[in-house]
């Protein structure tokens, strides 16, 4: 492909960008004489004492874009129920700009002449809110209204207060979870909650919501009835009613969880091994390096003795800080591999004991409860505790707005203006569709150099050629593959035969026939492409085996359908696969040369 030639495709376009910027500018006057803008403004001040040192109540750096953050604008067009116009259309007609007293603007110029930085952090801030069109003042107005609000509250999560615990029952249905598993996740949701009201209690003893009526205490109260007497008399029921269908349900996902926390110790174990062998051929090299430069320091020296200072300097200065930062890189990741390895251990270890209890369980009873009762209390479960849920929310969501407030304070009412300058505008507007039409200008010539581009398909086929095939295993020879990761190797084995017998034209027919299908099977699925001498590679990224019997059934159906309308040049090929994880290969030439190999096995046992 040629090169990426900026001032080429302007040359040649020049009249194309100077059409367009004239037309630009034309319907921006337009526009700018049929429409007004508005513009909302209102001023703030973060009253923390660490804002005059630029950070949040928490000692973090204070970020001012986060006022018009996409989050913050999103729950602002919720609140105000606006639709039609994306977030990103609200987000650009906000700006902030620091307020700064007249004195310390003198400050900082004097400053300034002297050579040295401020430090001064402004602590209020004008934001501003502008749109055009048919929008109106009360339209700007709402919507900074609404935008402040939501800072406030976002301010106040993030740097002054937590989140709010999620509800992890929200969209919970006993359909979906066998009785006992529904009574494990509602006891642990309820566990959960427990805690984060204990820990509010202790923060707030004598906050009390304006929304809600309830303390923290109340809450403290409720969730403890709830743990001592709702969730044990659950168990019991379900306990006492529960059939040995429901305990063999149960034990067969207990099973499915212990054989994936197996899969996963073997997976870590296969990584921890590869990181081990990465640090020690690091700290080889190194401990090498130090020792050839201490011998030939020894040796200038004249075998004098060299001090463990001398020793550590020389060692520091010869790793230099890439090598530091490469080991600990590798350290940090075994260690977090290690923790995931004896968290997955653990958990199969309580999966295994769960699974014992289960297993004993004596299921005689003399009266049982029919499963839609018992499923209708679990329901009622959920729906008392989803409603409690929304009370602590609504008391957190408080508690924010009001710790928020001690640190952020609006100083003035929302004012709104009008104003637009057209020669501004057209000024604007002139340098845009300039930048546009040069854009454009960019992407026409790149179109063209696009056409040379298609040098990599091969013609009889129109498939990639060789050399893309080969660009491809370079690049995916630049990382290890993923899991069921499939390389494919297909070889028409009657090519040579048909073109011998029926002459050069029928056999390239036959074989652009051939690629057609795998090119519809390319499309779908990955890529596939011709090699030469009658070889196709194929490569298929999230592919198991069960999901790559079917691709090669599917291919198998379509070429039988194509030899039943061609008797004379039917297609006979052979298929070579190798998937990463099964073959526990993930460089792309090995696992190639894997699925090479069963091509030519399958060849030689089908001839």
């Amino acid at each position: 492909m040629r090169n990426f030639e900026i001032f080429r495709y302007i040359r040649k376009y020049s009249a194309l960008i100077f059409l367009f910027a004239v037309l630009g500018a034309c319907a921006i006057l337009w526009y700018g004489n049929s429409n007004q803008s508005y513009t909302a403004k209102v001023i703030i001040e973060y009253q923390d004492s660490n804002a005059s040192k630029g950070l949040t109540p928490d000692g973090r750096p204070l970020d001012i874009t986060e006022i018009y953050s996409s989050k913050v604008v999103a729950n602002a067009i919720e609140d105000l129920n606006l639709k039609g116009n994306s977030i990103d259309y609200f987000r650009q007609g906000f700006a902030v700009k620091e307020i700064i007293p007249d004195d310390q603007k003198t400050i900082n110029n004097a400053l300034a002449e002297d050579g040295i930085s401020s430090t001064f952090f402004p602590t209020r801030y004008q934001v501003s809110f502008s749109a055009g069109g048919k929008k109106s003042e009360d339209y700007v107005r709402n919507v900074l209204d609404a935008v402040i609000k939501n800072y406030c509250l976002f301010f106040g999560e993030k740097y002054v207060e937590q989140s709010v615990l999620p509800n992890g029952i929200a969209d919970m249905s006993v359909r979906n979870y066998d009785a006992l598993s529904c009574a494990s996740i509602l006891e642990k949701s309820t566990n959960e909650m427990l805690s984060y009201l204990l820990q509010k209690r202790s923060d707030y003893p004598d906050y009390r919501s304006s929304a809600t009526g309830y303390s923290y205490g109340d809450l403290v109260d409720i969730y403890s009835y709830i743990r001592d007497y709702s969730v044990p008399k659950l168990y019991a029921m379900i306990l006492a009613n529960t059939s040995r269908t429901d305990i063999d349900l149960l034990l067969s996902n207990l099973k499915g969880e212990y054989n994936r926390y197996e899969q996963d110790i073997a997976s870590y174990d296969v990584q921890l091994e590869k990181l081990v062998s990465l640090i020690e051929n690091l700290v080889g090299k190194n401990v090498k390096l130090q020792s050839d430069q201490l011998a030939s320091s020894s040796s200038s020296n004249g075998g004098s003795n060299i001090s463990s200072d001398y020793i550590l300097n020389d060692v520091e200065s010869n790793m230099g800080a890439k090598v530091l930062t490469q080991y600990e890189s590798l350290l940090e990741e075994y260690v977090n591999i290690q923790v995931k390895r004896e968290t997955a251990i653990i958990d199969q270890q309580h999966t295994s004991y769960l699974m014992s209890v289960y297993e004993n369980m004596d299921m005689e009873s003399d009266e049982s409860l029919a499963t839609d009762d018992i499923n209708s209390e679990i329901e009622n479960f959920i729906e008392n505790l989803n409603h409690y849920y929304e009370i602590v929310s609504q008391t957190s969501t408080e508690l924010n707005a009001y710790r928020s407030a001690r640190y952020l304070k609006t100083l003035s009412s929302i004012s709104t203006s009008r104003k637009i300058n057209i020669k501004m505008y057209l000024v604007l507007a002139v340098a845009f569709f300039v930048i546009v039409g040069i854009v454009l200008a960019i992407i026409l010539g790149r179109i063209s150099d696009f056409i040379e581009y298609f040098k990599f398909i091969d013609e009889r086929t129109g498939l990639p050629n060789r050399q893309r095939c080969d660009d491809v295993i370079a690049d995916y020879s630049e990382v290890l593959l993923e899991e069921n990761f499939a390389s494919v190797v297909i070889c028409l084995k009657n090519l040579s035969l048909i073109s011998e017998k029926h002459g050069r034209n029928v056999g390239d027919t036959y074989l652009k026939d051939f690629a057609a299908i795998l090119k519809r099977f390319s499309e779908l699925y990955g890529f596939i492409g011709y090699n030469g001498g009658g070889q196709f590679f194929a490569f298929f990224e999230h592919c198991s085996e069960k999901k790559l019997s079917a691709i090669l059934e599917a291919l198998s159906n379509a070429v039988s359908s194509y030899n039943e309308h061609h008797e004379t040049s039917f297609i006979d090929y052979s298929v070579g696969c190798a998937i990463s994880s099964k073959c526990q290969v993930y460089e792309i030439r090995d696992l190639l040369r894997v699925a090479l190999s069963n091509a030519r096995e399958n060849k030689e046992k089908e001839n």
